[in-house]
């Protein structure tokens, strides 16, 4: 298939996929699944790759799956050029630690905490409802301490199986699933100041977030801290109608700022109950017996570009 047929296929693809965004939720749902999974995985391919810095977010609750969740971003994205850090709470850095310990002896990374990235922030004293509150900001704050301009955001239970170009001069890829939820459009419409009208839905597990178009963005919304506080207010006050969601309010930015030059991708993830995959933990689990869960994995899921074994699903 020619280059300009491609062109003229992704066009229509997503074209539809905004049509469907006037349509109830349910009832577009299946449509926008089968789309979505039309749209090229690596739009960008055979361009240079920007270097990019890797955060990986973690709890508690996801310490049974990080070390192959870790295994996989350090074997399949890590040749970005940029860093490998986790993130989790201050409680959980020596169980992350010491879950981790047979990937350390292999690769090096660093691990962070929620309360030192936000003390470097001042936002230390930030009063978040809820722990997704927490998470939604922490994502921004990631890209602000990263030291690359471009860095992907990562969840701790998802294991990657595809790479792709993420990033090239000042083009990106943004990942675009299946999901739209009018909620999330209307808590970008309600509280910024952009009004974005993509039709898009843009909630996935992971993202490159570029940290100059977040400073953009704080800076346009009167300041990291009023910026904060939008999220934090509007998760106490959410409604049918507005829901917080970092990754749409994010989405529709980028869109509203570059243009033409962001490129969609399709969503190649599957969300699957944990145990289902794993019948035990991988708290002690040798780098051997990580790679050999890996490579089944893969064989098992080929069409896909990753997996989710979320905790929630058991």
């Amino acid at each position: 298939m020619s280059d300009k047929r491609k062109a003229q296929i992704k066009f229509q693809v997503v074209t539809l996929l905004k049509t469907l965004s006037v349509f109830d939720e349910a009832h577009s749902g299946r449509i926008r699944f089968l789309l979505s999974r039309l749209l090229p995985w690596d739009p960008l391919s055979g361009l240079p790759s920007n270097p990019i810095s890797l955060f990986v977010l973690t709890t508690k609750k996801d310490l049974a799956v990080l070390p192959l969740s870790l295994y996989s971003i350090i074997e399949v994205l890590s040749s970005e050029g940029g860093g490998v850090t986790i993130v989790c709470p201050e409680s959980d850095i020596e169980n992350v630690r010491l879950v981790t310990n047979s990937l350390r002896s292999k690769h090096s990374f660093e691990i962070k905490s929620d309360e030192s990235i936000l003390s470097r922030n001042s936002l230390k004293r930030m009063d978040f409802p809820n722990s997704h509150s927490l998470m939604q900001v922490m994502k921004f704050l990631c890209s602000i301490e990263s030291t690359t301009d471009d860095c992907l955001v990562l969840d701790g239970d998802t294991v990657f199986f595809r790479n792709k170009v993420w990033s090239s001069g000042e083009s990106m890829t943004l990942i675009v699933p299946p999901e739209y939820n009018q909620a999330h459009v209307g808590f970008v419409r309600m509280n910024f100041a952009f009004f974005p009208h993509h039709r898009l839905g843009f909630t996935t597990q992971s993202q490159l977030i570029r940290r100059s178009l977040i400073l953009s963005l704080i800076e346009s919304s009167g300041g990291l801290n009023k910026f904060v506080k939008i999220f934090t207010t509007s998760m106490k006050q959410a409604n049918k109608h507005s829901f917080p969601c970092e990754w749409q309010l994010y989405g529709d930015w980028v869109c509203s700022t570059l243009g033409k030059k962001v490129f969609v991708s399709s969503y190649l993830n599957k969300s699957l109950v944990r145990s289902a995959v794993l019948d035990h933990t991988l708290e002690n689990a040798s780098f051997v017996d990580l790679h050999n869960l890996f490579i089944d994995l893969r064989r098992q899921f080929p069409s896909h570009g990753s997996i989710s074994l979320h905790a929630y699903k058991n």
